[in-house]
């Protein structure tokens, strides 16, 4: 899914339910060095390239806004049955220790990104050429 994408599910998310808790099961195989073994093992051993995440998303009628976000990391290096040991011992989202997560503008929940990005000079641009750093462009 591309980030534009994710983007706009996110945010319907948080416009559709009062309450969403995340359990982050880490596991991502796409990453490389310190951050693939922060990653720990995969949930579903080998068939599994991305992280797994599991979602309980709550709807109260009464509640008005958006929804309260509750995210919990289950930690780095751990190894899939450590992890799959600390999902059998919690007993219920309600009872999980998690931080609560405000979104930013753009419907990010984690690695929120910098408003500074939209500041800096672009590189080049076709249309404006005067615009960017670089003004001249191969044929290709």
């Amino acid at each position: 899914m591309d980030s534009l994408a994710a983007d706009g599910m996110r945010k319907c998310l948080a416009d559709e339910f009062s309450s969403i808790y995340v359990f982050n099961l880490r596991g991502n195989a796409r990453t490389a060095g310190e951050q693939r073994r922060k990653e720990g093992g995969g949930i579903f051993a080998e068939g599994s390239k991305s992280t797994v995440a599991v979602f309980l998303l709550v709807k109260n009628p009464e509640h008005e806004g958006a929804a309260v976000i509750h995210y919990r990391d289950i930690g780095d290096h751990l190894t899939r049955d450590e992890k799959l040991r600390i999902v059998r011992e919690t007993v219920s989202m309600e009872h999980l220790e998690t931080l609560v997560i405000t979104p930013n503008e753009a419907g990010d929940w984690t690695d929120q990104r910098s408003d500074h990005f939209g500041t800096f000079i672009a590189l080049g641009d076709k249309d404006a050429p005067t615009e960017g750093v670089f003004q001249v462009y191969s044929g290709v």
